[in-house]
Order: structure tokens, then C-alpha cells, then sequence
């Protein structure tokens, strides 16, 4: 059976899934979220590698930063995809992803394909993803991260899932791959490496001037090396 990773971009009523193979080639599913079976077949008949989920894993569990996790934070991350501190204030999209992680266990790892997208074109936000430029700029970065790569036609949701999906594949393979981004106990997103590393370090330092009480560098608890 050939390898594969799964990549799951989450909204309130359905779940975007791209299950990636080893040879390059995306296929892209679309299941509705209330029927509980519907992803269980799917993730039980591709047997993927590594899943990754496009939504927080839970709610904010930092009594300074509140309503708001370290990664999301770290990363700056805000507005409508901060996560609240209760779970009943949080998106129902998020909601949603909360309950597919409790099924899942530890089997899955939480990505932010938006920010992934970002940190790949060298801290620079590339052109909205729903216009033409925004969907190839999208797949140039996508083919620089798995040189095999035959995305297909992809729309602005299955793009998200595809990054997902590269992201699991990435993450598989361990050293160097990338990095776990904020607290272990709220459950970290894992990033690529970016493309200039000094960039990175430079935006570091600027977040971790805000925490309460500042530090040149973030624990290392908070920015783990994968």
C-alpha cells in the first residue's frame, strides 16, 4: 500500500480533507461533520502516516495571555482565529475541530496552513488565496516543499487542506523538519522551517518583548526545534 498523509481543513458543518500520497498526487474529500462515520471510514481506508488538523486542539488554558493560546500568540495570531479560554465562547467551526481531536486522541497534529503559507514565502503574506495570482503563488510554495507535487484543481479550502496534508508529510520526517510552536499542556502548532531562519529569529524577539514579564527568547518549552 502506498504511504500517505492526511491533511483536515475544519469548518462548522464539514471537514476539507486532501489525503497526500507518496507519489505527489492530492485527492481532495469533502464530509460532512456531524456524521461521525463518514471521516472514521475515510482516515480508516487511506491509513494515513501522519493527520493534520487545521483548527486549535482546545481552549486557551494561559491565565496571562487569556482568551488567547501561546502559539497563537507566538505566531500572532488574533480576532476570529484567537481561542478563547471557555470552550462555549469559541467559534463553532472550532467547536467542531475540538471534538475531532478528543476522537483522535494524540493520532493528530494541529497546523495553521495560513501562517505556514506565510512563513514559506519568507514572512511575506502572499496575494489573497482566492484570486488567481494568491492560488498559484500558494502552489509554487506547496511544489518548493514537495518537489513531486500534483496538486490537481483546488479551490481556497482544499488549498488549506493540501498545506495540511504537506505539513503531516513534512512533520513525518522528524529531524529538521520544522518546529512545535507554543505550550505543550494547550497543545502546540507545528511550522515549517522558513525559508531565512534569521527573519524568524528577529520576529521572536519582537513577540517576546509583549509576554508578561519580557525575556530576550522564548522558553524553550514554547519554541521546540522538531
Amino acid at each position: 500500500m502506498v504511504k500517505c498523509w492526511m491533511g483536515v481543513d475544519v469548518h462548522q458543518k464539514y471537514f476539507q480533507i486532501c489525503v497526500l500520497d507518496a507519489h505527489g498526487v492530492a485527492k481532495y474529500l469533502k464530509v460532512p461533520s456531524d456524521d461521525r462515520g463518514c471521516i472514521d471510514t475515510e482516515i480508516k481506508n487511506a491509513k494515513p502516516e501522519v493527520m493534520a488538523i487545521d483548527c486549535p486542539r482546545g481552549p486557551s488554558k494561559n491565565n496571562v495571555l487569556k482568551n488567547r493560546r501561546v502559539s497563537e500568540y507566538v505566531l500572532g495570531i488574533g480576532g476570529y482565529y484567537a481561542t478563547k479560554s471557555k470552550k462555549q465562547a469559541c467559534a463553532k467551526w472550532m467547536q467542531t475541530g475540538f471534538k475531532l481531536y478528543k476522537r483522535l486522541e494524540k493520532k493528530a497534529i494541529e497546523v495553521f496552513p495560513g501562517y505556514a503559507f506565510y512563513w514559506r514565502n519568507d514572512f511575506v503574506w502572499p496575494p489573497k488565496k482566492k484570486t488567481r495570482k494568491g492560488m498559484q503563488a500558494r502552489i509554487r510554495i506547496l511544489r518548493n516543499l514537495v518537489k513531486n507535487l500534483q496538486p490537481g484543481k483546488t479551490n481556497d479550502h482544499e488549498i488549506d487542506s493540501l498545506m495540511a496534508a504537506v505539513l503531516a508529510k513534512i512533520y513525518g520526517k522528524r529531524q529538521g523538519a520544522g518546529f512545535l510552536v507554543g505550550d505543550r499542556d494547550e497543545g502546540p502548532i507545528f511550522m515549517p522551517r522558513p525559508v531565512t531562519e534569521e527573519k524568524l529569529t528577529t520576529l521572536l524577539k519582537r513577540r517576546a518583548k509583549g509576554l508578561k514579564p519580557p525575556c530576550k527568547a522564548f522558553p524553550k518549552r514554547y519554541f521546540k526545534a522538531r
